[in-house]
């Protein structure tokens, strides 16, 4: 019986990673090429609320901030679609921000939807490989 490929994508606004699991083996090991880089993380200052040009139409910064997270979202997903297309993996858990991972859905293509296994809304991108198991545990088991 051929193992099941478990692939979970790590996101947030600014970058993601892959990790990949297989029921031969539960340990997570990083997917190489699997990388990719968003747009820079902006602060807000949340006090200054919207700004516009005094003349002709302004743009909201967060709108445009926005944006650049949906594209970014977007080019994540048809990196998943690719590989899916390779066969690379037969399973997908999504943990992403909430915000990441609302703009995941809506762009994830039919054919990676249906291998989507499970969803996690945490930011965990940045925590350390070794200690990211822990939070799959349950979900890998299966």
């Amino acid at each position: 019986m051929k193992p099941i490929t478990t692939w979970i994508l790590f996101a947030d606004q600014g970058s993601s990673k892959v990790m990949e699991s297989s029921s031969k083996d539960s340990r997570l090991r990083k997917v190489p090429g699997m990388e990719m880089k968003g747009p820079e993380k902006r602060k807000f200052n949340k006090d200054k609320g919207r700004s516009f040009n005094s003349v002709g139409a302004g743009r909201h910064t967060h709108e445009a901030h926005h944006h650049e997270e949906t594209a970014f979202a977007e080019s994540i997903s048809s990196m998943l679609e690719d590989a899916k297309s390779g066969q690379r993996f037969d399973r997908l858990i999504l943990c992403a921000s909430p915000e990441m991972l609302g703009n995941l859905r809506k762009s994830l293509s039919p054919m990676v939807e249906k291998a989507v296994y499970g969803e996690l809304a945490k930011d965990l991108v940045n925590i350390p490989d070794a200690e990211l198991e822990r939070h799959f545990d349950s979900m890998l088991l299966n």
